[in-house]
Order: structure tokens, then sequence, then C-alpha cells
């Protein structure tokens, strides 16, 4: 066999490759191990400009040097990673052995949103029930934690959703739920029952919601803060009610921030 058939080739792209020697990392152990055996030879700079299946194995060149292999693992990152090197260059590789990707679309991304309180609810985290509609039609769902930041919306909720966003045009909307798991007449109860306090409009969710969030929604219902809970409308606890439920964030658009596509 010539010099470059080894039992075991690591190929990387950059011209610099350690193995950090920290207690437990069982990966970095491994290819020391074998590296210190002589049966992994670890070759930097070199970026794979061509991979071929023959006879006799996977061809790998990068136009100037070959690698023959009788298995090829490919791990090239994405879009995703573009600061720590991650390119399309895996993609276009696969492609060319015949597997197939889908469309690239945004995953784990947070949601923009033009509502005007989410610079006061910047950190706030609250539960609820997240939809993402286009043209009142519902595109996505899901529960979890929500956070709020100072330019829409993220959190484990909006990941799991996101990724339905603005994938085709029209008008993008986020509906939030802050109480998926109470009904609509137990949140109206509760309400006209603290009507028997003396404490101000902006205690009225209080124990129910985090404080500022209580806050904000009770003004997003165009309630006065100089209010008492006592003084409170039917009709008001009903704005409240509705906006608890059925908050929505209007113009949503996705920070393509980290992108996805799926090989097969």
């Amino acid at each position: 066999r010539s010099e470059n058939h080894f039992k075991i080739v690591c190929i990387f792209r950059g011209c610099h490759c350690s193995f950090r020697r920290k207690t437990g990392d069982g990966k970095n152990r491994a290819f020391r191990g074998l590296h210190d055996r002589a049966v992994c030879r670890i070759h930097t700079g070199f970026e794979v400009s061509k991979i071929k299946h023959t006879e006799e194995g996977f061809f790998v060149s990068d136009g100037q040097e070959n690698f023959i292999c009788h298995k090829l693992i490919i791990a090239c990152g994405g879009l995703a990673g573009t600061k720590l090197g991650g390119s399309m260059s895996g993609y276009k590789l696969l492609n060319k052995l015949g597997h197939k990707t889908t469309r690239l679309r945004p995953a784990l991304v947070q949601l923009k949103s033009n509502w005007g309180a989410l610079s006061g609810l910047k950190g706030v985290r609250a539960n609820c029930n997240a939809r993402i509609l286009c043209d009142d039609e519902i595109c996505g769902s899901s529960t979890g934690e929500l956070q709020f930041t100072e330019y829409g919306l993220s959190g484990p909720v909006i990941f799991e959703i996101s990724r339905d966003a603005c994938q085709k045009p029209g008008h993008w909307i986020c509906r939030l739920d802050f109480l998926p798991d109470v009904t609509e007449d137990a949140l109206l109860a509760e309400l006209q029952r603290r009507r028997n306090t003396t404490l101000p409009v902006d205690e009225l969710l209080t124990g129910i919601l985090h404080n500022r969030l209580g806050r904000v929604l009770t003004k997003t219902a165009g309630i006065s803060a100089n209010q008492k809970i006592s003084q409170l409308s039917d009709s008001q606890l009903l704005a409240v009610k509705i906006i608890t439920h059925y908050l929505f964030t209007r113009d949503c658009n996705c920070f393509p921030v980290h992108q996805h596509r799926a090989t097969h």
C-alpha cells in the first residue's frame, strides 16, 4: 500500500489541530490514543474538493493531494456555525455522493416582533402556549418557556415553532396564551373575586403571572394604572382575560442566525 493508505486519516480544513487534555473527554482520549499508536494520521490545512466512491474505497482529494479510505465520515458542520468554519461544502459533497437535502430553513431562532411593550419585558420568562399563524392559518404550536427580549420572543417554546415562521409570503402573527392550563371562565372568576380588594390595578395579576408581565398586560388591555381593582368594570376584566389568553404579537420575523438543512 502507498503511504496515503492509513487505517484512520483525520482531515481538518483548518491548519491547526490540538487535543485538549481534559479529564473525562472520551473523544479526545480516543484520538490521542489512535495517534500515539501510529494508526491515525492527522492532516491539517486540507480542504476537500472532491469525493468519489471507487472499487478501492472513497477517493478524497483537495485538487493536489489524494487519499483512499474504505469508510468515510463527513462532519463539516453547516451554516449555523460559520464562525467555526461551517459552510455549504459538506452539503455539496454529500449531494455529489447521491444524498438529498431538504430546503435550507432557520432553526432554533428567535422571533422578532414590533410589539411596543417588549422593551419593558426584557428578560422576563413565562410558561405559555405559542402559536405561529400566517394569514390566520396555524402553522405551528408549542407549549413551554418563553423569554422576552428587547427585539422579540425567544426561549424553548419559540425555538420549537420559529422554524415554521416566514416560510412563505403572508402576514405572520404569534399568539401567546399565558395560562394554557386555566380556562377562560376560571380566570375571569378569579379576576372578579379580586375586586373585593383595595389593591391598585398593577396587582391584578399578581400571583398569577410575573409581576412585570401582569402590569404590561393590564396596560395593554387599556386599563389605567391609577385605578383600583375594585373600580374595574366587567368589560375591563373581560379585556384582561382576553389579553392573557389571546395576546397577538404582529409582524413576526425570524432571525436567521442559525440555519438547518436535513440530509438523508
